[in-house]
């Protein structure tokens, strides 16, 4: 045994070593998220093959070198998660948009608009069986009051759903900018670390976290560069190349696309900063915020206006050809605001509001205490293309549209959680195994400092001892 045989074992001592502190690094991150494991790669240091003038070749080699760290991170299935988080985000937040959208028309319901149609129909015919009566005159107006307030209510509260939508879409997109722009100085610093020799895992488990995040917001695609770099697409153009970036702005401004344009709102679209173009092949949660904020929300707000109109038209195009108890002075009146004909301005007409005599109940050569025409109004509820036909429609459409997205999102909601899984296997710290190594390298650090020792009494020997004796 040489002098070799020290620097062998000490570079065993310090390979080792280095193995057991990326070890216990593991082990501090079992539970951190987005942290990837990370290994040791050790490789023999070799041997000289040709021996200088005064030394000899070496026969056993020269110890261990730590080669470098390997994540333990498979290209192929971050590619089939990020596919699926795009999806998964779209998926999501359409299923969410829809179910804020039914929490703001709650049918059926004892108290709903369904219900309140109903009621005012009733109140029509039972006025219509006593026309006499005040009282369930003013039952009339009551229920219709009820019922214009409940549409009123509802399409502000639609209208309010889809500012918010449009609001949380404006902070998404602020804190997407924020995201591609900290991957861009993520992907300096680790460019910039690699050059230099030295561990880039923190770093990059940051970046990945980033990239994932931006890929569930807008289903872009990624592509990890020789550099160490990892590029950002969306729609064909780059969100992030290098330390690069171009963001995105949200532009509001000309009317929604027909039929939908006789809605009182501006339309909302997702432009690059950078030159105004529109951006493509949108997905993720953007992609579901702007089809809420022009089609899911619009479309509802439509329904119900149509309802509003049909329940408008309908009882005043019979309303004006009777007359109330006053066969004179009451006649040719309307029961709605004939200029209220959306959900957002149905009211009573000033003919008929806080005047409940005036309630044309009869009808043609009727005398005043006629009822032909107060049945005949009460009757509208199960025409095919009244107001209550509409308003089922409306419900029906909703509720169909709505357990569709919520099948879509629980599908991709298991389709990711197979893919995160297995992810996970291959990223996630197993503790077993991380023991297992540390023991193995426990072991291999013991038995360096055992024949360092060895090597150590060997070369005392030698060099203290040998030709000591017979002196």
């Amino acid at each position: 045994m040489s002098f070799s045989a020290l620097n062998t074992a000490l570079t065993s001592l310090r390979a080792q070593r280095r193995a057991m502190e990326m070890i216990g690094h593991n082990v501090a991150n079992a539970n951190t998220d987005g942290y990837t494991r990370r290994r040791v790669d050790l490789d023999p240091a070799g041997h000289v093959s040709v021996g200088g003038v005064w030394s000899r070749p070496s026969s056993t080699g020269n110890g261990v070198e730590v080669s470098g760290i390997t994540r333990m991170r498979e290209d192929f299935v971050d590619m089939r998660v990020r596919q699926q988080l795009g999806v998964s985000g779209t998926a999501t937040r359409l299923a969410t948009i829809y179910d804020q959208i039914e929490s703001l028309i709650p049918e059926p319901s004892d108290t709903g608009i369904s219900a309140q149609m109903s009621a005012f129909w009733s109140a029509f015919s039972e006025a219509a069986s006593r026309p006499g009566d005040l009282g369930t005159r003013s039952a009339v107006l009551s229920r219709a009051t009820t019922l214009a307030g409940s549409l009123r209510t509802a399409s502000e509260a639609l209208g309010g759903y889809r500012t918010q939508l449009q609001a949380d879409m404006s902070v998404t997109v602020s804190q997407l900018n924020s995201d591609i722009g900290e991957i861009a100085s993520l992907n300096g610093a680790i460019v910039a670390a690699q050059a230099a020799g030295v561990d880039a895992g923190d770093l990059q488990d940051q970046r990945d976290l980033l990239i994932d995040r931006v890929v569930s917001t807008t289903g872009a695609t990624t592509k990890s560069e020789d550099d160490g770099s990892v590029s950002v697409f969306l729609g064909g153009k780059t969100l992030v190349r290098g330390t690069r970036t171009e963001g995105l702005a949200v532009t509001v401004g000309g009317p929604l696309d027909p039929p939908l344009d006789t809605l009182p709102f501006q339309q909302v679209s997702l432009r690059w900063a950078g030159d105004g173009y529109g951006v493509q092949s949108l997905g993720g949660s953007l992609a579901a915020d702007l089809d809420g904020i022009g089609r899911v929300v619009p479309n509802a707000l439509a329904q119900l206006d149509a309802v509003a109109s049909a329940l408008v038209t309908s009882v005043n195009a019979l309303h004006v050809t009777g007359h109330g108890l006053d066969a004179t002075a009451d006649v040719g009146l309307n029961f709605f605001d004939p200029a209220g004909t959306t959900a957002a301005t149905i009211s009573l007409s000033a003919d008929v509001a806080g005047q409940p005599s005036r309630i044309a109940l009869a009808g043609g050569l009727e005398g005043d205490l006629g009822g032909a025409l107060g049945h005949q109004i009460a009757t509208l509820a199960e025409s095919t293309t009244g107001p209550d036909s509409i308003f089922r429609n409306l419900v029906g459409r909703l509720g169909v549209e709505a357990q569709t997205a919520a099948s879509s999102a629980a599908i991709q909601e298991r389709i990711s959680g197979q893919l995160q899984q297995e992810r996970q296997s291959a990223t996630g710290v197993n503790l077993d195994e991380e023991l297992a190594a540390l023991v193995a390298s426990q072991r291999a650090y013991e038995a360096a400092a055992r024949i360092l020792t060895a090597a150590d009494e060997m070369l005392d020997q030698l060099i203290n001892r040998t030709g000591v004796v017979g002196r």
